[in-house]
């Protein structure tokens, strides 16, 4: 009888695969960690191809500054010299909101049926006593606010990686206002997140 919206179907198929693994596990906790990491599997060649597009994106403007820089006091060459850069090198950023725009739809989906599902209330995981309700110790939030700050603070210049970790203490403090099955799968998809960059830092170095 809920009604999710546009992403309704999603949410429906997302349903059916919570109650599914609630089924294996017998813990609806275990059951929203096992859906992210589902999740976060089957979106792994999108993500991983936004952040290549990502990288570009940030390696094309630092080589648009430095023409920008080297021709400032030449209009006619520095529109030459654009000109020619985008003929070359294309504009990556343009491709790079395509895998972003795939993500939208099912972690929209996903995070409506963690917002409404009946099944998560009075349901205990670990220290949370109900599901639907905000996590009491505040743990979960925490944890979604220091691997934003990480994550988010490694990008940009000094001022942008401030504005970042700001940002991320905002977060945190709007989850944890939300209910501890949402802000569960906000966690792990956020360390999941972590752990993915760290993994490709490492296996690039």
């Amino acid at each position: 009888l809920l009604s999710y919206g546009w992403f309704a179907p999603i949410s429906k198929y997302m349903l059916y695969l919570l109650i599914f693994l609630y089924g294996l596990v017998h813990n609806y906790g275990l059951a929203i960690i096992l859906i992210t990491i589902l999740v976060r599997l089957i979106l792994l060649p999108f993500t991983i191809g936004a952040d290549k597009s990502r990288k570009k994106t940030m390696e094309a403007q630092k080589k648009l500054q430095y023409i920008e820089q080297r021709y400032k006091d030449n209009p006619e060459e520095l529109s030459r010299a654009k000109q020619e850069f985008a003929r070359k090198h294309g504009f990556p950023g343009a491709m790079g909101c395509l895998p972003l725009l795939l993500q939208i739809p099912v972690m929209i989906g996903l995070q409506r049926v963690l917002t409404h599902a009946v099944e998560l209330y009075k349901a205990p995981f670990l220290w949370i006593s109900d599901l639907s309700a905000p996590d009491p110790l505040y743990i979960l939030p925490i944890i979604v606010g220091i691997t934003m700050a990480i994550q988010m603070g490694q990008m940009g210049d000094v001022r942008t990686r401030l504005v970042n970790v700001i940002l991320a203490v905002v977060v945190a403090a709007v989850t944890a206002s939300l209910s501890a099955g949402l802000t569960l799968f906000i966690a792990v998809t956020s360390l999941l997140a972590l752990a993915q960059s760290a993994g490709q830092k490492a296996f690039v170095s």
